[in-house]
């Protein structure tokens, strides 16, 4: 192979992997699989049970007579049941890496999968790697076809959630149901289990294809939604336990409930809450059906669990996930599987939203970030599903953020998708809200965004010029964001300095997969893991307490404010972060570390740096902790490189101008 030819093939591969780290699993299925199925009469596939009684369901898959079995076979989960990849994704897909056995062995194999009831009966397809003719050559061929599975009953209630209005004694219930001709659906509700005096007739959401914009949401990623509706409850009871079903006599009721009113947050002394951000769904059968982690991975589901186990406890109020929500990516199937896989969260506590860009994102939407990063969506799958729900002032698509009072914090949700500057409708509206918080009411106030500000990667200008004046401004405690994948605690900041009294820099993208790694860049990273986990943020009126608790069910980073912290702070103009940083353009492609950083700079802080220096002497006073605290468990884990991409990337350069040379 000459030189050119090396830097030709090396090329291919530096772009392959660039763009491929962004794509979902069902698109890379689609491109690899031929258009002619080649059917092999001796390979057999079955499915049982048939009839399906519950949601979701297990399923045995036996798969006999493969010859040649290799780990790149593909099981796809079809739902209609009907196999015709160029029309119509599979659901989910399982790999032979994961269908263990001795598949490769014997090529027989028995299989257990968790199918969600999607108002369609189930096939399953075998696609086999194909080697055998140079055209198709390592092309996933079908092979074989399962007998088709249904549901007894596909019309019942299922993917329910709660959202807050942002107003005592109001809740919001959504749910999904099969379209049923004269169905008339409803919200019953009552003080005592089983005993429902209250019933409110929902209104139904209307999502077609055509509320997004490009391939592949709109034709073989779109999936028939059902029915989607939504009540809204008045007059409750503030503080008080209501149980709940929904459905009807066509759909039949879903199994019951609970939640607890919401109160006007004057009255309300302390309240515990959960943040994260990039998020998905895994299977915990090993199937995948979008990126992040890997097959057998159940990271989104692990944080999941996490958070339920809080709500058992009464230790969780709600909950707020800051962007990049399923990872949908085009493929509505996948939306439906992270509504059932937070259903045990969403049902039982306020589940708040905040678009991201693989959500938002599509060239030429005026106001929105140029980029393909929704594949086609453009928020459309989101608001439908999510958007419209969360206490905006008005329904309109366009409107992406919103503000709540959550007991004594102030909660801003901002969207980084959309443009911001002043003079914006989200700029105008974000000054305004911060303008009339009352701090008597509300003495804490948090944002929350997708993008970061700050990280030890880059700075994102543009929120330092038109965002972070508002933080200063209006002594905003702390920014919480995703994105990047991994968790991050930046020190007080202000103009990318460290101070005492600043607004405090959270990056919480931990509850996906393929973490960051991070380095502390002049000591401005005071606590980090690339542990899966969550933000518990416990406030009351004179202490707010942050902990970064990851799915093993311990903190690993903690800190107190006190009120009063930043009573001196003061915005000043002429303060702006040094020139020539590295610009957020993409999170998700890891960039090179500060250049200025020395080996001082990257050393760890000990444990007891994961309270505010200015807050030592406070924190006893008050400390709400979910689990214990020791220095034993609170880590900081040392700065590593910035991650395989960048080390790769910065290979195959070096390779290439060694080729040319």
């Amino acid at each position: 192979m000459t030189r050119l030819a090396m830097m030709y093939f090396f090329l291919f591969v530096l772009f392959h992997f660039s763009v491929a780290h962004e794509e979902h699993p069902l698109a890379v299925f689609r491109r690899d699989v031929s258009a002619v199925p080649n059917i092999v009469p001796s390979i057999k596939m079955v499915a049982y049970p048939t009839l399906l009684t519950t949601s979701p369901a297990w399923v045995t898959l036996n798969i006999t007579g493969v010859v040649n079995p290799t780990v790149l076979d593909t099981v796809g989960i079809f739902s209609p049941g009907i196999i015709n990849i160029y029309q119509t994704s599979p659901v989910r897909l399982l790999y032979g890496s994961r269908f263990g056995g001795k598949y490769l062995q014997t090529g027989s194999v028995s299989i257990s999968l968790l199918i969600n009831n999607l108002r369609e009966n189930v096939t399953f397809g075998l696609f086999l790697n194909n080697t055998r003719t140079w055209i198709a050559a390592n092309k996933k061929v079908l092979s074989a076809q399962s007998n088709v599975i249904s549901f007894q009953n596909p019309n019942i209630p299922s993917q329910i959630h709660i959202s807050s209005t942002g107003r005592a004694g109001e809740m919001r219930v959504m749910w999904t149901t099969g379209t049923l001709p004269n169905d008339s659906q409803a919200l019953r509700l009552g003080l005592a289990s089983k005993t429902y005096s209250i019933s409110v007739t929902p209104t139904s959401v209307n999502h077609t294809a055509s509320d997004m914009c490009a391939s592949p949401a709109i034709d073989w990623g779109w999936r028939d939604t059902g029915s989607l509706w939504m009540a809204e409850v008045k007059g409750l009871i503030p503080g008080k336990r209501y149980f709940y079903s929904v459905g009807s006599a066509l759909t039949t009721y879903s199994n019951e409930s609970y939640f607890t009113a919401p109160s006007d947050a004057s009255t309300v002394d302390v309240t515990r809450f959960a943040l994260v951000g990039d998020m998905g769904v895994t299977g915990i059968d090993g199937t995948s059906d979008r990126r992040g982690p890997g097959p057998g991975q159940t990271i989104p589901l692990d944080v999941t669990r996490s958070m339920s186990h809080l709500i058992d406890r009464d230790l969780l109020d709600m909950v707020l996930i800051i962007g990049d929500v399923s990872y949908a990516q085009g493929f509505g199937a996948t939306w439906e599987a992270y509504k059932e896989q937070m259903r045990p969260v969403a049902q039982r506590v306020p589940f708040l939203t905040i678009t991201g860009n693989h959500e938002a994102d599509w060239f030429n939407i005026p106001g929105v970030v140029n980029s393909t990063d929704s594949t086609g969506e453009c928020n459309g799958a989101y608001e439908k599903r999510y958007g419209t729900f969360m206490p905006k002032q008005t329904r309109e698509e366009s409107v992406q953020w919103w503000s709540i009072d959550q007991g004594p914090v102030h909660v801003i949700a901002m969207s980084t998708e959309h443009h911001y500057a002043p003079g914006s409708p989200q700029g105008q509206w974000m000054a305004a809200d911060l303008q009339n918080v009352n701090r008597t009411k509300t003495p804490w106030i948090i944002v929350a965004g997708h993008r970061p500000m700050y990280n030890h990667l880059c700075i994102d200008y543009d929120l330092v010029q038109y965002i972070e004046p508002l933080l200063i401004q209006h002594k905003v405690d702390a920014m919480y964001v995703g994105h990047l994948h991994s968790y991050q605690r930046g020190c007080q900041m202000v103009a990318y300095q460290c101070t005492n009294n600043g607004p405090t820099h959270v990056l919480v993208g931990s509850a996906n997969g393929g973490f960051h790694a991070y380095n502390n860049i002049a000591g401005m990273v005071k606590g980090g893991s690339t542990l899966p986990g969550f933000v518990s943020i416990t406030a009351n009126r004179t202490h707010f307490v942050h902990e970064f608790m990851s799915t093993n069910n311990t903190v690993q980073d903690r800190f107190v404010l006190k009120l009063g912290y930043n009573s001196n702070l003061v915005y000043n103009a002429s303060l702006s972060p040094p020139p020539g940083k590295s610009s957020c353009t993409d999170g998700d492609t890891p960039l090179p570390n500060d250049p200025a950083a020395t080996p001082d700079d990257a050393s760890t802080p000990s444990a007891s740096s994961t309270v505010l220096d200015s807050e030592k002497s406070n924190t006893s006073e008050f400390s709400p902790s979910l689990s214990t605290v020791s220095a034993s468990n609170v880590i900081n884990e040392k700065g590593l490189a910035s991650g395989g991409t960048c080390l790769l990337l910065s290979l195959m350069a070096s390779f290439i101008s060694v080729l040319v040379a």
